[in-house]
């Protein structure tokens, strides 16, 4: 168990030597990074993390970004010829995130990559959701369209596509190179909570607030399949990573798997006593892990279906995120009550 303030965010680096969280408290807050290997506390990045900030590594593992309701921070990071890791050339983009729309959002800041790991998109308060180049952390395309803020964005895996959902009822897929709206997806009256493309990039997935869950051509706008659960809101969706299945964290504290093809339910895991705020499958597709308010983190099989385990955060605890190391040997876990934890499954 790693102590920290609490740790909305954590992200492992794309080698798994790495692991970061967002730290925010009344007092202070800041990006704590440590190695995986030995669990030392390589260093503590202080910065004003408010909300609930997300933290992520670039596909190189060279820069670690944070996000919080209003800024962006960014580092270098590097390793010595010793096998000591530094950091260095801050950079804080500030005043992109400001609140148009008066709504909470607890995904503020989500962060995707490029697949050539030259561009980051940002989905935050404002309406146009933002690109940078990351070799120069500049600006180069601002996607107007949103009325008021970006809820989620994606990365198609071939780089030609970005995904976005607005809390203006509306998804929009855009074009990577010129910025050019390509698609603008009505959601009538309700608030899409996540976007996922499929790993062969035929298929688009958003998931709702009141449990409807669309997938669509991401090129035609064709609604391909069509969802609908009975035990309220989607938290969120994710392909796994055969692309075969589609995985739901859900409001009644189960976490769904779901036919991408023929969309009927394949598997319901239920163990968690409240609702289930992430949910990730391991990189080999054995395992599924799920993060819970009711303060547990729970350990699936994919395959036979079985709870292999179920790990307690402790009193008062609610685990935000969640994330499998590259290897898949280990499961990191933010939570509120002020510890970042990392598990054998």
């Amino acid at each position: 168990l790693l102590r920290t303030a609490s740790a909305a965010g954590v992200a492992y680096s794309p080698d798994g030597s790495l692991l970061a969280a967002s730290l925010w408290s009344r007092d202070s807050g800041g990006v704590m990074v440590w190695d995986t290997a030995s669990g030392e506390e390589l260093f503590l990045l202080d910065r004003p993390l408010e909300g609930m900030p997300k933290v992520s590594f670039s596909p190189d593992g060279t820069r670690l970004f944070a996000s919080t309701e209003i800024d962006l921070f960014g580092w270098e990071i590097s390793v010595t010829d010793t096998g000591a890791v530094t950091v260095t050339n801050p950079v804080a983009l500030t005043g992109y995130m400001t609140n148009t729309s008066g709504l909470y959002n607890v995904t503020v800041g989500h962060m995707s990559f490029s697949p050539d790991g030259t561009r980051m998109a940002v989905a935050h308060w404002k309406g146009a959701p933002t690109v940078f180049d990351l070799a120069t952390m500049t600006e180069v395309l601002r996607l107007e369209g949103h009325a008021v803020n970006c809820r989620d964005v994606a990365y198609s895996p071939d780089g030609s596509l970005l995904a976005t959902a607005g809390d203006d009822f509306t998804v929009r897929v855009w074009d990577t190179e010129t910025g050019r709206e390509l698609l603008n997806i009505a959601t009538p009256n309700s608030q899409v909570y996540g976007v996922d493309f499929s790993p062969d990039g035929t298929g688009l997935v958003t998931a709702d607030e009141y449990g409807l869950m669309n997938v669509w051509d991401p090129r035609s706008g064709e609604k391909l399949l069509t969802v609908t659960s009975d035990v309220g809101s989607f938290w969120g969706v994710r392909y796994a990573p055969s692309g075969r299945s589609l995985v739901t964290p859900m409001a009644d504290g189960t976490v769904r798997s779901w036919d991408a093809e023929a969309g009927n339910l394949l598997v319901t895991y239920a163990g968690h006593t409240g609702s289930v705020f992430d949910a990730v499958v391991s990189p080999d597709g054995t395992q599924l892990a799920s993060a819970g308010s009711d303060g547990t983190v729970r350990i699936w099989t994919t395959g036979l279906v079985g709870e292999l385990g179920a790990f307690s955060l402790g009193p008062g605890s609610m685990a935000l995120g969640i994330e499998y190391s590259p290897d898949g040997r280990h499961v990191a876990v933010g939570d509120m009550v002020g510890l970042a934890s990392v598990w054998d499954p």
